[in-house]
């Protein structure tokens, strides 16, 4: 009990105590020009490479078909894996017949969720949602919101 009291008023007292450090730290002085030298500032070097890269939206919209596939198919067999364990334990038992259809029911929506996903995120809409953005510069509004 001691330590927690003296632990508390260490810690309240603490912050009145404590205070920065206020060292003034001397300016640099200024580095004089080398004889043949000019104080000219040098024009800025383009460091941009001859090449196009692919612009920030398209790579996140890749990328955002590439997490929601891959998330489909987690659903899919998560969701396939808990059906299959659902069907056998419901199988083995003597289970009512109202049971099992909402068992059924509940282990079949992650897999509908992840048959959602990995239809509306497939490489053939990613094609076209590209090829779309290429020709208008528009993406659809359910990418779009996404990747913002």
């Amino acid at each position: 009990m001691r330590v927690i009291v003296a632990g508390l008023l260490f810690a309240v007292a603490l912050p009145e105590t404590v205070h920065a450090q206020t060292t003034p730290v001397a300016p640099t002085p200024p580095i004089p020009p080398v004889s043949g030298q000019t104080t000219e500032a040098a024009a800025p070097i383009d460091l941009r490479l001859p090449f196009a890269f692919s612009d920030d939206k398209r790579d996140r919209t890749e990328q955002l078909f590439k997490r929601r596939r891959s998330g489909g198919g987690i659903w899919v067999v998560g969701g396939g894996l808990a059906l299959i364990r659902i069907l056998a334990s419901a199988a083995s038992s003597s289970a009512s017949a109202g049971g099992t259809a909402i068992s059924v029911l509940v282990g079949g929506i992650p897999v509908g969720i992840g048959i959602g996903k990995l239809t509306r995120f497939s490489s053939a809409r990613e094609e076209a949602v590209l090829a779309e953005y290429s020709r208008t510069d528009q993406l659809p509004y359910y990418v779009e919101k996404r990747i913002n």
